[in-house]
């Protein structure tokens, strides 16, 4: 039986993978706002989720190549698409 308490959720490198691939197919700024937050804020801090996320590079993770792909075309600096529509999400409801 499930337990609140005790819920699944996937490692950092899964979750970026996954959320870039989403970015990369969406472009919706909540897309973007999920990716630079569990860099920020995971338990293992910045560098340990960007280790997790190479590692799951290394392992062929079929997300990753869109994931990459997404990182160079719209993370690539502050006045990429990516950090622009990351910050229109935090900041639209103020």
């Amino acid at each position: 039986m499930w337990d609140p308490r005790h819920a699944r959720s996937c490692g950092a490198g899964p979750f970026l993978a996954l959320k870039l691939r989403a970015f990369y197919s969406h472009q919706q700024p909540k897309d973007a706002f999920d990716i630079p937050y569990p860099l920020l804020h995971y338990d293992g801090g910045t560098h340990a989720a960007v280790t997790a996320f190479a590692e799951e590079v290394g392992l062929g993770n079929p997300a990753c190549p869109d994931a990459l792909q997404t990182l160079h075309e719209h993370f690539a600096n502050e006045n990429a698409p990516g950090p622009v529509k990351s910050s229109h999400f935090c900041y639209a409801s103020r």
